[in-house]
């Protein structure tokens, strides 16, 4: 039964009534693509890309954000970019193959400090801690106050790390992570694999666009100037050291911005500026003053009608459709 009423809404609200999102370019975001079914912080089952893919090949004109500047887009239709953040070994290893054979461009956002760790940004690692270890109740840590988790949904435990990580200076997280591991026992092999250099090499010669994450995945608009110009120059420096060429596009992490931020990436010689918001973007309202900016719909849902109905707005108005 649930089959037959996701496939009447898909029909109703995404296949029947799509000639509407014409004159807009609508940016998926996604992080990883993994058959894991992690509790925390999931990635798309490659399946479910592998066919959203598909999907978007036949309904869009699929471009890439350099074409955004290159080219003069057309009312009539409906166009898509496709970006990753992070930098998780799985695109390459399972996005790039589908991609490349469905001939579809896409953008890569790298938090640079994974290639001088091989480790993921801090988020991340808490994440991994909570889906490779038995889910701690009761954090307890030396420098922090205990943190209880035993009245809280999956979701809520993620909103939870990602706002007290938001708030902490780079020293403060550090130790966190550190004092969370050893809490847990967790095993630093364990972390989830990332680019390196090489594979970052690997994807812009194969026609891969490639851009900043900022260094540390740190929230910008808490940052002092001088940090803030640090994290931006030093990711930029260190891409376009690998790729040996400009790199144009930062994608601000959590979609954190604000007017200092903005002005010194301006300032840094970054013309793409993407956000985090579930929303398609009108062609007219897209560049202003040189810069192109961009909401991205933030793509991790298991099944392709999940995905589809949260690019059109459709699964926050099922409410029977959540558990």
């Amino acid at each position: 039964m649930k089959y037959f009423i996701s496939f009447f809404f898909r029909f109703i609200f995404v296949d029947y009534f799509f000639f509407r999102k014409k004159g807009q370019v609508t940016v998926f975001m996604f992080h990883k693509i993994n058959n894991n079914k992690d509790v925390f912080y999931q990635g798309m089952p490659s399946e479910t890309f592998e066919k959203f893919c598909f999907y978007i090949k036949k309904k869009y004109k699929v471009i890439s954000l350099e074409e955004l500047n290159s080219k003069a887009l057309s009312n009539d239709f409906s166009y898509a970019i496709i970006t990753f953040d992070d930098g998780h070994k799985e695109i390459i290893e399972k996005a790039y193959p589908i991609l490349n054979r469905l001939h579809l461009p896409f953008n890569v956002n790298i938090d640079t400090e994974i290639l001088e760790t091989g480790e993921p940004q801090d988020f991340v690692k808490v994440y991994d801690v909570l889906n490779k270890t038995k889910h701690p109740l009761k954090i307890k840590l030396p420098s922090f106050d205990v943190i209880d988790l035993s009245d809280k949904t999956p979701l809520q435990i993620e909103s939870l790390f990602t706002s007290l990580l938001s708030e902490m200076t780079r020293a403060k997280r550090n130790l966190f992570i550190n004092e969370f591991i050893e809490f847990t026992k967790f095993n630093r092999a364990d972390f989830s694999a990332m680019l390196s250099k090489e594979d970052i090499a690997l994807l812009y010669k194969n026609g891969v666009e490639i851009g900043s994450h900022s260094h540390t995945h740190a929230i910008l608009p808490n940052l002092s100037k001088e940090e803030i110009e640090y994290e931006l120059s030093h990711s930029k420096n260190i891409l376009e050291g690998i790729i040996k060429s400009k790199i144009t596009t930062i994608a601000f992490p959590n979609g954190k911005t604000n007017s200092e931020v903005e002005v010194i990436s301006k300032k840094l010689g970054y013309t793409i500026f993407l956000e985090t918001e579930d929303k398609s973007n009108p062609l007219t309202n897209i560049k202003s003053e040189g810069i192109v900016r961009l909401k991205r719909i933030n793509q991790y849902h298991q099944t392709l009608n999940e995905a589809l109905f949260h690019t059109y707005g459709v699964l926050n108005k099922m409410k029977f459709w959540k558990k």
